[in-house]
């Protein structure tokens, strides 16, 4: 549906109308004002300069929007004659509101509701009724804080559209805003926890990471923080503050919290707007619940302050027998010592060298008189044996042998990795999306996934035309190009599915192929061996020439991994490649994956913006919360997959997802990974299906029957604890 928008010099607060139950009042939304002293309410019937009008429809020139706000009861705004319809206004900030004036026109609305919205993407009910009278109706609501505010009718009254005269809201501004990550009810609000009320509390959902934010509105200066917490506390959280809501400074980080009432006295005056408690690490099976959140400026002699940490590794990264050097500064601290059998070292800073034989975390503890902090340091160990080729016809990815050790494909988060300031939007719409999408989320393994045809050094090329089967005389050259000498075995077949993906990797050579649309193009051609075969053709893919050293996609011919222009290749809408995100057969049957995975989402955000290492995009969305295609989530660190309630091949996923990451990497119909497609290369069995294969399936069940989705297979994934890395976009 398009959206007309209209940019006045004068207008007001909107409303929504929508079809609902029984006549309401109610107040569920998450961000509330501080209990302070307000200016005294404003009745607004003509809006500031730069509000933008958006209705979902007009009925003709002389009904627009913005009459619906001019202030004259004679002029008035009409839709078009169906349901539902809309009218919806950007403040452009944050206004309380607790009453809202409808004027009807005869064409008035039977079913409506009030909804507003903070950022014109997620709506809250305040108002609901399928009982509306016309006439002048006068709504009061608990008071909410808004930017945006709409009305959005499902039921009208009458055959024509929906008309009003004016519309009218009363609000003041707020001087304080709390919001927060979730709450567990709304009888747990983020506001109660800033309203000087000893009795009520912020709680949050049952989940890590969770936080709560202070908007100051003008910033604040202060250098203590006052923490009274309930019994659900915090074990390890961090405090934050931010200029513009999106980019966090940690002041003070803890991982031993002690619940109860906690003073943190930071060492300078601190002043922000903003003010984050971001807990990391729950104390209780709960959330994380705090009756009050305050600061206070403190003047006189300050108590010590916690010491400073920090500690590096270079390189972060070596092979086997080589040594890296542990760094660290000077510190406020006593006492300064770091694990690993290292024990105490200086705390006027200084370095020491160690050569770790496996992967290894460096852990330093500096302690004073006000208590200890930490910080840590990963130094990654890879084999220094050149890997040994697959054997089977499956693969386990290995680093430095598909693609390179330092790739994104390989690496290892770092526990304390930033994360984006869009993280905890951008975990709220995965979800979102798993519900709106048939309420699940998917593995493939036979459609709309590759099977890995690895092939041996000897095996005779073909060349694979590059051609379009709805169109067969198409043909780009540069691709033609990669397609000359394919090494396709007698049993190649490409995948079911409309989008008929196929990969054949030969490790001798270090060369990877992909195929998107592949087909047989019904003609014959002879091979490198002087044999007639059939000959396949297929519309875009791509070759990677060394394995070893590529960075885990299709390198952008004539431009950059940012860049609009030059040629993008591979078979996924990011040019990342297959094999980089696929979980392959080999590693299914060892319960073990030690590379980043792909994921598919249904919504992207539009082109022409992504994130490293995508290289393009097939998005289309442009709603504010759009996810982009690059994106890597993670699991934190320090939760613990073992304690959780999942399937067992759910926790499979989630661990390689907590240590390497999942990679937006394309589009599809659910939020899904892509599996390896055994194809026809098993001929003692389908290995999901077989006795005692992947799936465990009983005797006699199809796989369809034994292959579950979210509810089963993935059941107790914990989507609710992702967290997005900090992107890098093109743009």
């Amino acid at each position: 549906m398009k959206m007309n928008m209209t940019l006045k010099r004068s207008g007001f607060i909107i409303l929504a109308l929508f079809c609902a139950g029984a006549l309401r009042a109610a107040s569920t939304v998450f961000n509330f004002p501080v209990n302070l002293n307000f200016p005294a309410p404003q009745n607004i019937s003509l809006a500031p300069a730069l509000t933008l009008y958006s209705v979902s429809s007009t009925y003709g020139t002389g009904y627009a929007s913005s009459l619906a706000f001019d202030g004259n009861t004679t002029t008035r705004w009409s839709s078009a004659f169906s349901d539902p319809q809309w009218i919806m206004v950007n403040y452009g900030s944050v206004k309380t509101i607790s009453r809202v004036v409808i004027q009807w026109e005869a064409a008035y609305a039977r079913a409506y509701r009030i909804q507003v919205s903070l950022n014109g993407t997620t709506w809250t009910d305040v108002f609901t009724t399928n009982n509306g009278v016309g006439g002048t109706e006068v709504i009061n609501i608990t008071p909410v804080n808004a930017q945006y505010i709409r009305m959005y009718g499902t039921q009208r009254a009458t055959t024509y559209g929906y008309s009003i005269y004016e519309m009218t809201v009363t609000y003041t501004t707020p001087q304080m805003i709390a919001q927060a990550s979730s709450q567990q009810s709304a009888a747990f609000l983020p506001s109660y926890a800033v309203d000087a009320n000893a009795s009520t509390r912020w709680s949050s959902q049952f989940s890590d990471p969770q936080w709560l934010s202070l908007d100051f509105i003008i910033p604040r200066s202060f250098n203590q923080v006052n923490l009274s917490w309930e019994a659900a506390y915090a074990r390890a959280y961090t405090l934050q503050t931010s200029n513009d809501g999106f980019l966090w400074t940690n002041i003070y980080t803890t991982t031993n919290g002690q619940g109860g009432q906690e003073t943190i006295q930071l060492p300078n005056l601190v002043t922000t707007r903003f003010l984050r408690m971001h807990g990391t690490q729950r104390a209780t099976a709960y959330g994380y619940s705090l009756y009050e959140m305050s600061v206070l400026t403190m003047s006189g002699p300050q108590p010590p302050s916690l010491p400073s940490a920090a500690l590096t590794a270079s390189p972060a990264t070596l092979t086997s027998g080589q040594s890296a050097t542990l760094t660290w500064p000077a510190s406020t601290a006593t006492s300064v010592s770091i694990d690993q059998g290292i024990g105490v070292v200086s705390a006027s800073g200084g370095s020491r060298q160690v050569s770790p034989t496996a992967t290894t975390r460096y852990t330093l503890t500096a302690t004073n008189s006000a208590g200890s902090a930490t910080a840590s340091a990963l130094v990654t160990v890879t084999d220094a044996t050149p890997p040994t080729l697959p054997a089977g016809p499956s693969i386990t990815i290995v680093p430095g042998r598909e693609f390179a050790a330092n790739s994104y494909v390989h690496r290892v988060l770092a526990d304390n990795a930033p994360l984006d300031p869009k993280s905890a939007a951008w975990v709220t719409n995965i979800q979102g999306q798993i519900s709106r999408y048939y309420n699940v989320a998917a593995v493939n393994i036979s459609q709309y996934t590759p099977a890995i045809f690895i092939v041996g050094p000897n095996q005779p090329t073909v060349r694979v035309r590059n051609w379009d089967r709805n169109n067969p005389s198409w043909s780009n050259a540069a691709q033609q190009a990669k397609w000359t000498a394919v090494p396709l075995p007698d049993n190649f077949v490409a995948a079911s599915g409309t989008d008929q993906e196929a990969m054949v990797y030969q490790p001798s050579t270090g060369m990877l192929w992909e195929f998107w649309l592949m087909a047989k193009t019904g003609a014959r051609v002879v091979n490198s061996a002087g044999q007639t075969v059939d000959e396949w053709g297929a519309r875009w893919g791509g070759r990677i020439d060394s394995m070893s050293t590529n960075p885990g996609y299709f390198l952008t011919e004539g431009g950059d991994w940012n860049t609009t222009t030059g040629a993008k290749y591979g078979t996924t809408a990011t040019s990342l490649a297959f094999l980089a995100g696929i979980i392959t057969i080999e590693e299914q049957q060892a319960g073990v994956i030690n590379h980043v995975i792909g994921v598919a989402l249904p919504e992207i955000m539009a082109y022409p913006r992504w994130s490293w290492p995508a290289n393009r995009t097939d998005g289309s969305f442009t709603y504010a919360d759009a996810i982009p295609e690059g994106a890597i989530f993670r699991l934190p660190a320090n939760l613990n997959l073992d304690a959780m309630d999942m399937d067992p091949y759910a926790r499979m996923i989630a661990k390689a997802v907590q240590r390497h990451g999942m990679v937006v990497w394309d589009k599809a119909g659910t939020v899904s990974f892509r599996a390896e497609n055994p194809a026809n290369k098993y001929p003692e069995g389908n290995p999901y299906t077989k006795a005692g294969g992947i799936l465990n399936c009983p005797n006699g069940q199809s796989q369809q029957a034994c292959w579950a989705d979210s509810n089963g297979r993935l059941r107790g994934f914990p989507w609710a604890s992702l967290q997005a890395l900090q992107t890098q976009m093109n743009q």
